[in-house]
This record gives structure tokens, sequence and C-alpha cells, in this order.
């Protein structure tokens, strides 16, 4: 038998051992099955032919003809080329791929040397290669983390001596392109005209610049600011720069957008600088952002806000609070600074607002720093109320999160704290100046859809008649007193742009609706006491679309033209009237209306086929009108992926009747009415 130490006749090394190999030399040259029993370390064929047990050994590989041969052929290694450098005392520079045309790497150039000393090399610069830089006068022994095993054994076996310098990270340059500024003129007569609005916008209004402070009706020196801060070197600084500008061009009116010159159309100029901003934004998650990086956030959030996208202002508050809780924002007792104070108290109540309306968790608790009763900025009425509804919004996000809705006690235990915070309410008057209006409409509107998003699910999915009648008139009296209150603020102040509000003004009046038609249909069955007045609330809803249809003249709010048309169908159905011309055409002998946040609306036709439907004319009276008041999750209204969703209140409410795409899908129409 040949040696297994000697190449064969083909002068190849011998075939190495497979991984997991526990046979014996002799079992292996007997090519038998070698058997360990328990305890013993000869296996059973050695103690049979009285021989040594020996486990197999590979023979090492040896170096012939034919592989040096190879070997001359291969490339060199990095090793190899490292080593050759450094013999000739080349630096090395770090080479990097392009990720993209709009990404630019500063180049560095390391000296790849050896003959530094142990005090030249930097502290964040990571362990050295040779363990005898690791000396030192102090014997920390194994607290020393460079003293670690496998550190020392992966310095040890280093093929590559590390990079030393005074950085030891490359230095990262991402070149963002800037989007156009309007003129100065343009610059100027925007700032004059959105100026009335500043004191109602987020707390950083009035030194958005940071470098110079914004003066009030200096629009010269206010527009020259601007401008000259956008020569800031600082991104955050002028990313909300930017952001100013978006806010003032969503508050200007069609009229006086007719007027400006802008380098794009106003619609895609926000959208570029909001755009702007969040890359901007998105850079600096790991960065130093601090206070600009806070005060971006506040801005983009009442941006996405009024412009009809409440869940994407749900998200950028809560980059605020997790932002402002690391800075320390929520600790007014250790700052002591009423401008943190300010702007953390708008980030976690508007957070808490928004988390109760969209039926989405809250980030803070009514245990958490900052957000206590104790932590009150100042005795103020307004600023209590605020305060106080924030917290009851929080139990309500609570009840609805834990699955307690059913849980009837929990919500008149809430709808008594509610009451309490009802003589705190303002009064409104139209001759106060828009600051103390606004602030007043603000506090009201906030308490009223608290109420009705309270007990409105008390009243989903069953018929009102059996439910208690109680939060059925609470849920109306909080609708007619939101239309009283919205439509007293478009009377003052016409042209003040938030797709929301246009979205609470249209909600409050559909929902009046079903309360009207269900009274009628209740008045037939049954005698019992209602809180509806036909009379008086058809005003209120008439007065909704009129307030609607005057904003769709003067803004380009899509929530109020589709609010609009959506109330002229069920108008026209209520009253036996067909419907406007301006309707979208039927599919499948119904019109159906999609509401993100809120519902389904279906209006039912005679079959086109049957005899009941009047050939001679274009539309027929509709049969039947049909609702479905949905929880207020945004998830309930995402199954179908063909419905354009992202564009939240915003988007196409008659997308889905228009394209045939199913409706009642996740919808279980409660209310159904005969007309």
């Amino acid at each position: 038998m040949a040696d297994h130490s000697s190449p064969g006749p083909s002068n190849l090394p011998p075939k190495r051992l497979r991984l997991g190999t526990k046979s014996c030399s002799e079992c292996r040259r007997r090519k038998v099955r070698c058997v360990f029993k328990q305890g013993v370390m000869t296996c059973d064929g050695c103690l049979v032919h009285d021989v040594v047990c020996q486990p197999q050994k590979g023979a090492p590989r040896p170096t012939n003809s034919r592989e040096t041969t190879a070997g001359n052929d291969r490339a060199p290694s990095a090793h190899d080329v490292t080593e050759m450098l450094q013999s000739h005392n080349v630096t090395v520079p770090i080479i990097r791929s392009t990720i993209a045309d709009s990404v630019e790497f500063q180049s560095q150039t390391v000296p790849l040397s050896e003959n530094r000393a142990p005090s030249e090399i930097s502290a964040d610069q990571g362990p050295p290669a040779s363990n005898a830089l690791h000396t030192s006068n102090n014997d920390v022994g194994d607290a020393d983390p460079n003293n670690a095993p496998l550190p020392q054994l992966l310095q040890n076996h280093a093929f590559m001596t590390p990079l030393l310098s005074s950085n030891p990270r490359p230095t990262l340059s991402i070149h963002i392109p800037r989007p156009p500024l309007p003129t100065l003129a343009t610059l100027k007569s925007l700032l004059s005209y959105s100026e009335k609005y500043w004191p109602i916008w987020p707390t950083i209004a009035f030194d958005v610049a940071r470098l110079q402070q914004f003066i009030l009706s200096q629009h010269e020196f206010n527009s020259h600011a601007l401008t000259t801060d956008m020569n800031s070197h600082e991104r955050l600084a002028i990313a909300k720069l930017y952001l100013w500008i978006a806010l003032c061009l969503v508050h200007c009116p069609r009229r006086h957008i007719d007027s400006l010159t802008l380098p794009e159309i106003k619609k895609d100029l926000i959208a570029r600088y909001t755009d702007y901003a969040s890359m901007v934004l998105s850079i600096n998650i790991d960065g130093n952002g601090g206070e600009e990086e806070v005060e971006c956030l506040s801005i983009l959030w009442k941006i996405a806000f009024d412009t009809g996208k409440p869940n994407r202002a749900w998200r950028y508050l809560r980059q605020g609070i997790t932002r402002a809780i690391q800075l320390g924002y929520h600790r007014q007792d250790v700052h002591f600074d009423e401008r943190k104070t300010a702007i953390w108290t708008a980030l976690w109540q508007h957070e808490r607002r928004i988390s109760c309306m969209l039926g989405l968790p809250s980030c803070t608790s009514k245990e958490h720093a900052g957000t206590r009763l104790q932590d009150l900025p100042q005795n103020d009425a307004t600023f209590a109320a605020h305060h106080r509804l924030s917290v009851i919004e929080g139990e309500i996000v609570k009840r609805d999160q834990t699955g307690a809705k059913n849980d009837y006690a929990l919500t008149i235990q809430i709808d008594q704290d509610l009451e309490s915070i009802r003589p705190l309410l303002p009064f409104l008057s139209a001759q106060s100046d828009l600051v103390t209006i606004y602030t007043a409409v603000g506090v009201k509107i906030r308490f009223h859809d608290t109420q009705k998003l309270l007990h409105v699910p008390c009243i989903l999915r069953e018929d009102i008649s059996t439910l208690s009648r109680y939060s059925f008139d609470r849920v109306v009296d909080a609708c007619r007193e939101i239309i009283h209150t919205l439509t007293f603020l478009r009377e003052v102040c016409d042209e003040y742009m938030c797709e929301v509000l246009d979205f609470q003004l249209f909600s409050a009046a559909m929902t009046l609706i079903i309360g009207i038609l269900s009274h009628r249909r209740e008045s037939t069955t049954s005698s019992s006491p209602s809180s509806i007045d036909e009379t008086s609330d058809w005003n209120l809803v008439d007065s909704s679309l009129k307030c609607l249809r005057s904003t769709v003249e003067r803004l380009d709010c899509s929530v109020a033209k589709q609010g609009a048309d959506t109330l002229d169908a069920i108008i026209a159905v209520c009253h036996h009237r067909r419907l406007p011309d301006q309707q979208p055409s039927l599919e499948n002998d119904s019109l159906v209306v999609t509401v993100p946040y809120f519902g389904c609306f279906r209006i039912n036709f005679p079959d086109s086929s049957s005899s009941a439907f009047p050939q001679s004319t274009r539309q027929p009276h509709a049969s039947s009108v049909e609702f479905s008041m949905v929880d207020p999750l945004p998830s309930a209204l995402t199954s179908s992926a063909a419905w354009p969703y992202e564009d939240e209140l915003v988007s196409d409410w008659f997308y889905q009747g228009r394209h045939n795409q199913p409706y009642d899908e996740n919808y279980d129409f409660e209310w159904q009415f005969d007309v």
C-alpha cells in the first residue's frame, strides 16, 4: 500500500480529510465501519486485530512544480500590493464608488506608514495593528478592551496595516440641488401678505431665519434678510427658510398667487421645497441638528396638516417629539427656556390631537414629563383648556387602542371630564383681531370635535334606536357647534387655508344628515322625544354647503370642492331631487363616495333595465341612500390597492365609483334609508 505521506503516481497531493471524519486510520485502510463503544478509546476493529487505534491525519500538501507555476501566474494580493507601496513610501488614496451625480465625495489621501510614534495615533482611530502599541504605564489588566482575546487575535492576524490619519472616517459631502427661489419682489409681496398669519403659525415664526429676525411691517427688510440668509452654510437653516416660504405659499389665495411671478406653479414649488427639507433632515438624522431640526419638523407638520395630509403631519410630529426629548425640551424645570417650552407644548399637544382624530396611538402619556397638568407654561384659560383637552384625547386614544370601546361606563366618565372644560371655552366676537379669533375658534373646534370622536364609536354598526340616546344626542350637538364655529371663521377670515378644517366642516354636516334621516325614520314608528329639529338642522347643512362653495371660489381646496359635491348629491337625494349636473356619471346604477377617515356613501338608483327607470330623463330619482361611518382608522380605507390613498384627504373621493372598484369590502352600511 502506498505511503500516505508521499504523492501518488499522478504527482498530485493527497485528498484532504472531509469535515466530520471520525474513523481511525486502520478502519479507513481496511474500508470498514469504525465503531466506538461508549467510554472506550479504541474502536472494535482495532481491538479485534490487536492494532493501535489512531485517528486519521491529513498529510501536508506539498509544493510541487505544478503549484509553483500556477502561483507565479496568479494576481498579486492586496497584502502584496500594500507591502510594495510601503517599501516605496507611496500614499494610497481612499477610493470610493460614485453613488449618484448629486453626491460628491471629498478626496482624502492617507500615508501607509508604520513609523509613527504611539502618541501620534488618535484615540478615535481604533486599536493599532501591533501589540507593542498597547503598552501603558497604567496596568488596567483585563479591564482594557484592547486586551480582549478576540481583538488581540484580529490584530495579530490582520493582513493590512490600519490607515493612520487625523480623521479615520471618510468625509461624506452630499450635494443637494437647491430649488429655485422667487424673485426679491415676489418674496416681498408674499411675506407682506402672509404676515397677518405669522402669530398663529408655529412658535418659530418671528425668528425663522435665526441669523436675522423678521420684523413685522418691515417687508423690504424681511425679504432682503431671507435672501441673505440663503447664503448660509448651514443646511438646516436653509431648509427652514425654504419651508417658511412654502408655508407662506400654502396660505396665499388664488387672487394673490395670480399676481406673483413664481419660478414654478404653486403646487409644484411647495412640493420641491418640502422635498428639499425632507432630504436635508434625512441626511442629518444622526447629526447634530439641534433646534434647527426641531423647528423644521414644526413647520413641516403644519404644511402637511393644512394641505390635507394629517397622517403625514402625525409622523412629522412624532419625529419632532423624539428630537425634542433628546434635546431636553420637555424638562422646562431644567432649561427654563420659554421658547423651548412653547415648541414642546405645541408638538405633543398637536400629536395627541391628530392621534385621536385618526385613531392612531400617541407617543406620550399623561405621566410623561412635560405633559402633566402642573407643567402648564402659564395660567391662561385657553392654555389650560388645550392642556386638559390633550389629556382627555389621550384617554380616548387609550380606550380605542386597548379595545375598550364597548366599556360605556368609561365613555361616560371621559365625557364628564370633558364637560368640566366647557367653562374654559372662550367667547367668539367678530370685533376681535385675527389672532384672538383664531385662538378662540381653535379651542372650541377642538373641544366639540373631541366630544364627537368620544361618542361616535357608540353609534357605529348598530341601529341608533337600540343605542344610548345620550351618545347620539352628544354627537349631534357637537356637529351643530362645529358648523356654527367654522362658518363664523370663514365669515371673518374667508381666505385662511386649511384642508383639515374644511374636512371637519364636511364631516359634521354629513353626520348631522345621518341624524336627520334617522329621526325621520324613527318618527314613523316611535313617539320618543328627539333632539333633532329638521328645519334648523337642514339650515345648518345648507350653510355648510355655502361655506364650502365660497372656499372653493377663493382657495385651491380639494376637500372643500369634493365635500361640496358630495353634500350637493346627498341633499338632492334627501329632498327628492335629481343629482346636480356636475356629479360624476353613475356606475352600476349607484353613486359611490369614499371619504378618507370618515366612511362610505352609496346612492342607489332604480335598475336601468326595469320599467321603473324613466327613459325620457337623463337621470332618475334615487331610490335609497346608504351610509357607513367607519372607525377613524386609515387602515380601514386602504384595502383597495388601486385607490390612490397616499394623498389622504385630497385624494379622489369618487375614484372607486368612477373605476368600478369594490366599495363594500370593508364597509357594512349601518344606515340604509329609502328615499
